[in-house]
């Protein structure tokens, strides 16, 4: 089951490779273009939320399930980071498998810049420390397994304009305030000549629902 899948890529990544026989495959996402273009793929297609879907909704009761997620978390906010992960977990079964790669941080300072910057575009968007959302991992009853880092997000300010709707005369004023507090730092904030460039660290967890 992949969680926000938006299109169903990573699913269909999967098929094409071959990893898939005797599994089914369902994408579960609030879009209803994405989940019409999964169709087309021949993955089970569910509408609906992460937050309050139902397993009963996904597949056969009896079936074990697979839970994966990619670059979705930080949709729910500071406030919705600990309440996704105790539903997800609330809709597994002890022994289940959880795998999501998400954005977060190991540097104080590069989290506070790059919050500062989706605040400032206008979003809701939150990235945690790595080490806050291990704890919320656990508080929610998911043993991470295993660990690693994924390739960093490079994203322009041009990017984030065409994304969130924002012009050049505010690009320059989110350039300018986050140079004033933050300053550059190579692998987070740089200038470019036009704008700036921003990168998300991501790290994959592998999670086991535990009782």
């Amino acid at each position: 089951v992949d969680l926000g899948g938006g299109t169903g890529f990573i699913l269909a990544q999967l098929a094409a490779r071959g990893v898939t026989p005797g599994m089914i495959l369902v994408n579960l996402d609030c879009s209803a273009p994405q989940l019409a273009a999964a169709g087309e793929h021949g993955i089970t297609c569910v509408r609906g939320s992460i937050d309050s879907f139902r397993r009963c909704d996904l597949a056969p009761a009896a079936k074990r399930f697979c839970f994966v997620m990619r670059s979705v978390l930080h949709y729910f906010g500071e406030d919705g980071l600990l309440p996704v992960l105790r539903h997800v977990r609330s809709q597994a079964e002890p022994g289940e498998i959880f795998v999501h790669q998400s954005a977060c941080f190991q540097d104080a300072r590069e989290e506070s810049c790059i919050n500062a910057l989706y605040h400032k575009l206008g979003t809701r968007k939150w990235y945690p420390m790595v080490n806050v959302l291990r704890d919320d991992l656990a508080a929610t009853r998911w043993r991470v397994l295993e660990e690693a880092p994924a390739p960093r997000l490079a994203l322009t300010s041009v990017d984030l304009g065409l994304r969130y709707g924002l012009d050049a005369g505010a690009l320059r004023q989110v350039r300018g305030e986050l140079m004033e507090e933050f300053g550059e730092t190579e692998n987070i904030f740089r200038l470019l000549p036009e704008g700036f460039i921003a990168y998300l660290p991501y790290q994959i967890y592998v999670s086991e629902a535990v009782a």
